[in-house]
């Protein structure tokens, strides 16, 4: 299938929230294994509630979260028409990884994923405008971290 082919290629699911006049708000991106329902569900599990509405495209390894999530629909890709703002964020993605960092590992993956989901919910309002302030807080209360938790933070067998 397009899109979903494992050669080579590291594995994302990613996740796009709306507004009510349909632009997009929150991002999420997590690295998975493959494309089991098990890996899929990882990020519904974490980010996402089971009262949303929730779109996704006809690929059925969504199938079994249909029972939990009741809100759930599915529509068709046509070839990325019906979710254009959804592919627009995943090359967004792609382009900044090869432009900023030209290349990532698969220990990094999911450390560049978490901030680059950081920066786009991060975009704008309040954060911004105390960036400085907001970051030397985070600076001063977070417990240091060694390179082993990091290549380790995303633990992709569950």
């Amino acid at each position: 299938m397009p899109g979903r082919t494992l050669e080579g290629k590291k594995h994302a699911i990613v996740a796009l929230g709306y507004d009510e006049q349909g632009n997009s708000t929150r991002a999420y991106a997590m690295p998975i294994e493959d494309f089991t329902n098990k890996s899929l569900r990882t990020i519904f599990d974490k980010h996402i509630d089971k009262d949303a509405f929730v779109m996704t495209d006809g690929f059925r390894g969504y199938n079994a979260l249909h029972k939990e999530y009741k809100n759930m629909d599915y529509k068709l890709s046509e070839k990325g028409s019906n979710f254009e703002k959804l592919h627009y964020h995943i090359f967004n993605i792609k382009n900044w990884i090869r432009g900023i960092h030209h290349q990532c590992s698969q220990n990094h993956f999911c450390a560049y994923l978490d901030e680059f989901n950081f920066r786009f919910n991060n975009r704008g309002g309040e954060l911004r405008k105390n960036i400085f302030n907001h970051l030397l807080t985070h600076c001063i209360y977070a417990k240091p971290s060694t390179y082993s938790m990091l290549i380790n933070k995303c633990d992709l067998s569950g």
